[in-house]
């Protein structure tokens, strides 16, 4: 099944609260997204969200203590940028710091945690965490030992990396 519009980069899906949530970096670096109610198929159309980007958009979603869906992007800046949907989306939180890679998401539920994690300018791992009931930031970034050739990619509580040496390696707390 095609679906209109047009992108550059990975699209990103995520499912919560009923819905499939698509979005894409559109071919003018602005974000955009669509649902599809899990029930009847239909779509919506396609909806901005204010702002551009330079890699794909990622989408986390949450399913306790509420549903909701986490959206971060690197801007044109470099800059990391955050943003909620529960009915709308909340508006744009600058996370302070730099990535040159898309940044990746994880929710563990069971200690109420999501984790960012990006490969920063200097090609270290970085990570902050925000509270999942709270929807606070840890104000600082921790660094993950080593050096890294592509972003982070975090899964059930492992963060898969390739190094310098283009080697995989696995990080877990």
């Amino acid at each position: 099944m095609r679906i209109s519009g047009a992108t550059n980069d990975k699209p990103t899906p995520a499912v919560a609260g009923g819905s499939l949530i698509l979005a894409v970096k559109g071919m003018d670096n602005s974000i955009y997204y669509k649902m599809m109610d899990l029930v009847s198929g239909a779509w919506t159309g396609w909806i901005q969200i204010p702002g551009a980007i330079s890699s794909a958009p990622t989408l986390e979603p949450v399913t306790s203590p509420s549903s909701y869906v986490n959206l971060v992007v690197r801007g044109t800046d470099n800059g990391i940028y955050y943003n909620r949907y529960t009915s709308s989306w909340t508006g744009w939180v600058p996370l302070g710091g730099a990535t040159i890679d898309r940044p990746d998401l994880y929710a563990y539920i069971p200690a109420g945690t999501l984790f960012l994690f990006v490969r920063g300018t200097g090609n270290g791992v970085y990570y902050k965490t925000m509270g999942l009931s709270t929807y606070t930031w840890t104000t600082s970034w921790t660094q993950i030992p080593g050096a890294i050739s592509s972003g982070p990619t975090m899964d059930a509580g492992v963060v898969v990396v390739r190094g310098m040496d283009n080697g995989i390696y696995l990080w877990s707390d």
